[in-house]
């Protein structure tokens, strides 16, 4: 009985427990490539999938052209292969364009808000994780 109690008292659940139970979670899974703390963001990819009935919804991918004074990191070019001369890059929208669609394929996967974006960012390096946050902020 006192094990019971010890755990009743304890929270046994996520915050996001309630919407995954009730089958409103949409999982997007962010992956992104930058140039460095002086370039940006350079390529942002995200999957959605319906937990509940356990189906890919779509994706989005979207290479993005840094501003003309960007600082390329060589570090990171080496890492991801994406290089300010490549037509990837040359032809891609800048950020505010890049940002703004992929806002709607996250908000076009939500129901008219019936549903919950539930964030996955796949961080094999951290600051990966970080500039992601970081352009959050800035939007």
């Amino acid at each position: 009985a006192s094990s019971n109690r010890k755990q009743a008292e304890r929270q046994t659940f996520s915050i996001a427990h309630d919407d995954i139970v009730a089958g409103k979670c949409i999982l997007f899974h962010v992956d992104l490539e930058h140039g460095g703390t002086d370039c940006g963001i350079l390529q942002l990819s995200v999957v959605a999938y319906d937990l509940a009935a356990k189906k890919h919804l779509g994706e989005f991918d979207e290479y993005v052209k840094p501003p003309a004074n960007a600082v390329w990191n060589e570090h990171n070019m080496a890492c991801d292969g994406i290089r300010p001369e490549q037509a990837r890059i040359k032809n891609a929208s800048g950020i505010v364009d890049v940002w703004r669609r992929f806002v709607d394929f996250i908000k076009g996967h939500l129901d008219g808000g019936s549903k919950r974006a539930m964030e996955e960012v796949w961080a094999a390096k951290r600051k990966n994780r970080e500039a992601l946050h970081a352009e959050l902020k800035r939007k």
